[in-house]
């Protein structure tokens, strides 16, 4: 574990390269780069060592994997399973591997489709956007332990009528979630998104 502590993480959707997500930790150590990335339409979760490494698989035989994210204070990754194929998704699942592929766990599992991640190192707590329906969607948290599962917020923000949540950032020292909402996807062009914010309690949400 003392390989992925103290690194510098950067966490990118790569949807025009994998359909998935990628993470890359760099360590302070013998400058080991390591990327984390998921393959959503063959769901599996994979580890690529750029520092000469190769790429392993670390999980999969899951649904549709989507966002991935590391606790670099354990090791642990925690990624998104959108569940069945076609939205909104159904099924769906938050998950928990070590970085060598041992240790896979569920953490929650839901009847619906879990797109976006955000972990809370210090309280271990996971934010997560899961798409209800075309028309309900919601944020949420859960410990990283599988406890105290709450709904934040559920629906639109006002003036937007996006089917699901895309993207999802944390500003802990602040107490502040942001989100994007995806907007209306036909017709074409997609319409209607918007960025949004609220606090990690649920309150004071608003559009940007």
């Amino acid at each position: 574990m003392s390989m992925l502590r103290n690194t510098k993480t950067v966490h990118l959707d790569v949807l025009a390269v994998v359909a998935g997500a990628l993470l890359a930790t760099t360590s302070a150590m013998a400058g080991v780069v390591k990327v984390y990335w998921t393959d959503r339409d063959n769901a599996t979760l994979f580890v690529t060592d750029l520092s000469g490494g190769g790429t392993s698989v670390l999980a999969s035989g899951f649904g549709r994997l989507q966002d991935v994210d590391l606790d670099t204070s354990t090791g642990a990754l925690y990624f998104a399973d959108w569940g069945t194929v076609g939205p909104p998704g159904g099924q769906g699942s938050i998950n928990r591997v070590n970085p060598d592929g041992t240790g896979l766990a569920t953490v929650l599992n839901t009847n619906d489709a879990v797109h976006q991640l955000a972990l809370d190192e210090g309280l271990q707590r996971i934010y997560f956007t899961r798409a209800v329906s075309y028309d309900d969607r919601e944020i949420s948290h859960v410990d990283t332990n599988g406890a105290n599962y709450t709904v934040l917020f559920s629906g639109s923000v006002p003036s937007s009528n996006g089917w699901f949540y895309s993207g999802l950032a944390l500003d802990a020292p602040n107490n502040l979630l942001y989100w994007g909402d995806i907007g209306v996807l036909t017709p074409a062009p997609p319409a209607d998104g918007s960025v949004n914010r609220m606090t990690t309690s649920g309150a004071a949400v608003t559009q940007l």
